[in-house]
């Protein structure tokens, strides 16, 4: 067996051998001259590339048969084309036998470098769906921007817990609800500021002490829960809404609403409703400052609590054809929400938290919003945020602490669009990338432009707040790259 490859020459004796002949490359001739001796050998040509290949065959001191196959490799496929040579050369010059193929006529389609632009595309199409793969990606690369932000600790929220320390020091929960107005009592006695009770009071005490509870909330600064539910809708509280524009179509809507019993809805200073909405994969990253059933308006607990802070009525709301703008309570900021009267909440807030079990402690609350809130196993539920489980009062704390520190954290409208054009232009990028440079600048580019992404999103997020996604535009990085790896192997 010989094998020869590019411009050479070679020479085979004895019977039945086979001669490999791989011709590659691209631009000019390539030619191999054979010299058979013996018979009954076969010529076996692989050609690739786009260059035109010669190869001769010299049959002088021959005989018998021969076969010569040439295969062409385009489009991953192999055009094959067989010769056999029978009898004896009887020219004293030799017999020869020249094959000529033009190969650069065909476009190795499969293997050229314009098939990345096909990738680019489908990418980039893929972006443009906006499925569950691309939308968990995006939301997914938001929480690694909130995992990283940096800490803040609330001057104006507290939280008391209903821990195992406070069921131990006054029995078994549900508590009898004179031991919370007591709670109460003993909170406004220390200076706090708004008292926030997110429980249901749906129905009546069985231990009788409801009347203790009224007493305590009736006029002194007390925001408790309602929910929103599909199955009960009963004793529900809204608030009224100055409305521009007409924000009903576009705000979350439930069946009914569970609220608590009428004596404290008519009483309390604030009724707020505690749902969260839930992403698509389970995580609270927005909450509704505003919810309908109907026609009728019902307020988040953290706007309830600045409603009553302000000593105001009611919420105005500015709405147009794309959804709702943003709302404000009277002599307050204006709070910028998404289309659906939706906040992003940001989770790097942390509270101070003392035990109901101590009531000696409530002195370092003086003149901030206290949430008494159970964590006790067994008497509180617990959400998903994108910093790991959350008690389920949490996003009332954070997106309260949001509204009063500024923090307006936002999907700008023109983030969808960019990144889309950023996907299909850095998918051409790297296209061109490959074919035009060598692998010591490709390579170091690749990471380059991934780390510019990586930096671009950072610098929106710690600079403005804005959550944009990079994650399809790596992708593309990523997968165009590779292709165009696989495209300089093989050629």
């Amino acid at each position: 067996m010989g094998k020869a490859g590019h411009d050479g020459f070679i020479e085979v004796q004895g019977d039945s051998n086979t001669v490999d002949l791989l011709q590659r490359g691209n631009g000019g001739v390539q030619w191999a001259d054979i010299l058979l001796t013996g018979d009954g050998h076969t010529i076996d040509a692989d050609q690739r590339g786009t260059m035109s290949h010669t190869f001769a065959v010299d049959l002088t001191n021959g005989g018998g048969a021969y076969t010569i196959t040439s295969h062409q490799n385009t489009n991953n496929t192999v055009t094959s084309k067989s010769y056999s040579l029978t009898g004896t050369c009887t020219n004293p010059s030799g017999c020869v036998l020249t094959i000529s193929q033009n190969l650069g006529k065909k476009m190795k389609f499969l293997t050229h470098w314009t098939l990345a632009f096909v990738t680019v595309v489908l990418i980039t199409l893929f972006h443009l769906s906006n499925n569950f793969v691309v939308e968990t990606a995006r939301l997914k690369s938001f929480d690694l921007l909130q995992q990283n932000d940096t800490p803040v600790h609330s001057q104006d929220i507290a939280i008391v817990e209903i821990d195992e320390a406070s069921i131990e020091a006054y029995g078994q929960w549900p508590w009898k609800r004179t031991v919370l107005a007591d709670l109460i009592w003993q909170l406004r006695e220390a200076g706090a500021g708004i008292i926030v009770l997110p429980m249901l009071f749906s129905e009546y005490d069985r231990l009788e002490g409801d009347q203790d509870l009224l007493d305590a909330i009736v006029g002194n600064g007390v925001v408790i829960a309602q929910n929103g539910s599909f199955d009960a809708d009963r004793n529900g509280v809204p608030r009224g809404v100055a409305k521009i524009g007409d924000p009903i179509p576009f705000l979350f809507e439930w069946d009914g609403m569970l609220g608590p019993i009428p004596e404290f809805g008519e009483n309390a200073d604030g009724v707020g409703v505690l749902n969260t909405v839930p992403e698509i994969d389970g995580v609270v990253r927005r909450l509704p400052m505003l919810m309908r059933i109907g026609e009728d308006v019902y307020p988040s607990i953290a706007i309830e609590v600045i409603r009553v802070a302000m000593g105001e009525q009611s919420y105005q709301v500015k709405s147009s054809e794309g959804g709702i703008d943003k709302m404000r309570v009277p002599g307050y900021s204006p709070i910028q929400t998404d289309s659906n009267g939706r906040v992003w909440l940001r989770w790097n807030k942390t509270f101070d938290t003392l035990s109901a079990s101590d009531p000696t402690q409530f002195g370092t609350l003086a003149g901030k919003t206290v949430i008494i809130g159970p964590t006790a196993a067994g008497i509180s539920n617990v959400i998903a945020s994108p910093l790991g489980g959350q008690w389920i009062y949490m996003p009332a704390a954070v997106s309260l602490q949001n509204i009063l520190d500024g923090d307006t954290v936002s999907r700008p409208w023109w983030a969808q669009p960019t990144e889309l054009g950023l996907t299909l232009i850095l998918g051409i990028i790297i296209v061109l990338i490959g074919r035009f440079t060598p692998y010591w600048i490709a390579g170091p580019g690749l990471f380059v432009l991934t780390g510019s992404v990586v930096g671009g999103v950072w610098y929106a997020w710690t600079q403005h707040l804005y959550l944009i996604d990079g994650t399809m535009a790596i992708a593309a990085i990523t997968l165009v790259g590779l292709h165009s790896v696989f495209y300089k192997i093989r050629t």
